[in-house]
């Protein structure tokens, strides 16, 4: 079997309605959301607030999501509680992280949410950058009758045009440990993607490629934009999916159309 794993960050739903529409349809056995929102308590006020360009960020984005993916079952996966966006924070009962959207026919014989940098952070208000987390999945394929490691994150953001930074150090550190701790047997098929808010050639990239043989698709399928017309600044990566031997890579692709968030969804279809 096949699977279709799809990477986006939502932008924290700021293109909400073609946001839905895209992933209603339901195309892809896993999703993959970095820059998700979550209220505490579902539908309650407020809704959404609007950023410094009047676009609003939805607080419900996880429930709008799991409503579109009703064949999905989904995990969310919160890194804070309060953080609005680059330029808001409240003590609101709104939470910030990424999800994961598997299908319901898939099993998941394995899940780990794990810190990459600090801990969850309980009140928003304390010394940058956030905390990251990611979420690591094994999914059997009955067909193959063989497995599959997933892990998705969203990288730290700092200031500083998306170079190697200690923190950022300690996060690859951190990933790699969450891959090795996943990884039962010698060869594994393994994926790791997401909106890594890095340069292609980041101190991650190596250590991914040096410690488990990963080969980056994005840069090494010729790739040079992930970001869309709603993204003004220059650097145009942040967003990579990194696979090792074992995987079989049928398709990827970096999808320009439809726009639906600042970052175009990365696809990939293996075995």
């Amino acid at each position: 079997m096949a699977l279709k794993i799809i990477s986006l960050n939502t932008w924290g739903g700021r293109i909400h309605k073609p946001l839905i529409d895209f992933v209603s349809k339901g195309e892809a056995d896993i999703y993959c959301f970095q820059e998700v929102y979550s209220k505490r308590e579902p539908r309650t006020e407020p809704q959404t607030v609007q950023d410094e360009q009047g676009l609003d960020v939805h607080f419900d984005l996880f429930s709008d999501l799991e409503a579109a993916l009703p064949n999905h079952h989904g995990y969310f996966c919160p890194a804070v509680q309060g953080y609005l966006h680059d330029r808001a924070e409240a003590p609101l009962p709104v939470f910030y992280g990424i999800a994961t959207f598997v299908r319901k026919s898939i099993p998941v014989i394995n899940s780990v949410t794990h810190f990459v940098y600090r801990e969850f952070r309980p009140d928003v208000f304390g010394e940058p950058p956030l905390p990251r987390n990611a979420h690591a999945i094994r999914v059997y394929d009955y067909e193959a009758k063989s497995e599959l490691v997933l892990i998705h994150l969203h990288g730290l953001y700092q200031k500083n045009d998306k170079i190697d930074t200690p923190q950022r150090n300690i996060q690859a550190s951190n990933l790699l440990g969450l891959a090795e701790g996943m990884t039962e047997r010698m060869e594994e098929k393994i994926v790791i993607c997401g909106d890594f808010n890095l340069l292609p050639n980041s101190s991650t990239h190596e250590l991914l490629a040096q410690q488990l043989d990963m080969t980056e698709l994005v840069t090494s399928r010729g790739f040079t934009d992930t970001r869309t017309s709603l993204y003004q600044k220059p650097i145009r990566y942040a967003d990579y999916t990194f696979v090792t031997p074992q995987v079989n890579v049928i398709e990827f692709d970096v999808l320009v159309e439809p726009e639906v968030s600042d970052h175009r969804a990365l696809q990939l279809i293996c075995t």
